[in-house]
């Protein structure tokens, strides 16, 4: 018999978050320091890493492949799921697209200093703006 893969279905709800622009408020660059006292643009930089760099693939099924495991209450690997690369490549473009939108969120999200309008456009767009394998210079041209 054929084992089928189970499918997920994903919603995916955004919403829209405090945009500053006062980079001297946030603790980018303290790895102690609260998730919430972190930039936008850093915490999508980081989303997009994680999936960039296979983090997210290999810490999802039974034993970690590597040291980190999310939490699931049904382990899936996601290598197995016919859709998994068509999959993948939408989540990487989406990834991409929120960071060059956000690259102006220096502020972290708690309503300090000077408010940007809210760059991100909804629904987030899935067309890659660079090949997957370029995340890294998505994140570059950010940080330049």
């Amino acid at each position: 018999s054929t084992k089928k893969y189970p499918r997920l279905t994903l919603h995916q709800v955004v919403a829209e978050s405090f945009c500053g622009s006062d980079g001297s408020l946030n603790q980018d660059h303290n790895a102690s320091a609260d998730i919430s006292t972190k930039s936008l643009v850093l915490r999508s930089q980081n989303e997009l890493m994680y999936l960039g760099d296979g983090e997210v693939d290999k810490a999802m099924y039974g034993e970690p492949l590597i040291n980190i495991l999310y939490i699931w209450p049904v382990q899936i690997n996601v290598t197995k799921d016919p859709d998994s690369a068509a999959n993948y490549k939408e989540a990487v473009a989406q990834a991409m697209n929120v960071v060059q939108s956000m690259c102006l969120c220096v502020a972290p999200p708690e309503r300090q200093g000077p408010e940007l309008s809210y760059p991100l456009q909804v629904p987030i767009s899935t067309t890659l703006p660079a090949p997957v394998s370029a995340w890294q210079s998505i994140i570059n041209q950010c940080k330049a």
